[in-house]
């Protein structure tokens, strides 16, 4: 059994070691990417969610102030029925707070609203921002692995040079990476025995 010369496994390892980084960058790449969609994902349902919340506080903010009429109308009717004159001053004035009252819930039910709202959107801002960080992390790694690679193929070229396989440019007798009568592999034939 004859092994391989050591100038084909050197240009082997360091292929592979090359190549692994940049799979591996490549996998990171996607990786971020895929995050990446999924935070503006995340990010797009957060909105989603505060609208969906202000437009339910815009309904429920008209029932204070339903509540606050019917209470006026409540107070009439049992102020007319009790004989008392329904435009008096005191009966007006607690006509005119119970109408506050409902004013006021009404504007607590959509403050409230907006407050979350606000966090929403805060929340979709911190969604995105993972996102971009993610992303950017992806190709970073990439780039990484770009450079692990052409690092790798300048040492498997520095440790053949001086291993005396082959000869650098610029040093004598050399052209570009030349091997230095790398001899041809052979194919293997096996022979059954009979």
């Amino acid at each position: 059994m004859e092994m391989c010369e050591p100038t084909t496994l050197l240009i082997l390892g360091t292929a592979m070691s090359a190549g692994g980084s940049i799979l591996g960058g490549v996998g990171a790449y996607q990786t971020g990417k895929a995050n990446a969609r999924i935070l503006n994902s995340n990010a797009d349902q957060a909105i989603q969610n505060g609208l969906q919340g202000r437009n339910i506080a815009a309904v429920n903010a008209n029932v204070p102030v339903k509540q606050a009429r019917e209470a006026v109308g409540t107070t009439r009717a049992l102020a007319a029925k009790r004989g008392v004159e329904v435009d008096q001053d005191s009966t007006l004035d607690i006509q005119a707070h119970n109408a506050e009252v409902g004013a006021f819930e009404h504007l607590k039910v959509l403050f409230k609203a907006d407050t979350e709202n606000d966090a929403y959107i805060a929340q979709a801002g911190n969604f995105r921002a993972q996102a971009a960080a993610s992303k950017a992390a992806g190709r970073n790694a990439l780039y990484a692995s770009l450079f692990k690679a052409a690092g790798t193929a300048a040492t498997g070229a520095y440790v053949g040079h001086q291993g005396g396989l082959w000869k650098l440019p610029g040093t004598a007798g050399s052209s570009l990476l030349a091997p230095q009568a790398l001899p041809i592999p052979r194919p293997a034939v096996l022979i059954p025995r009979t």
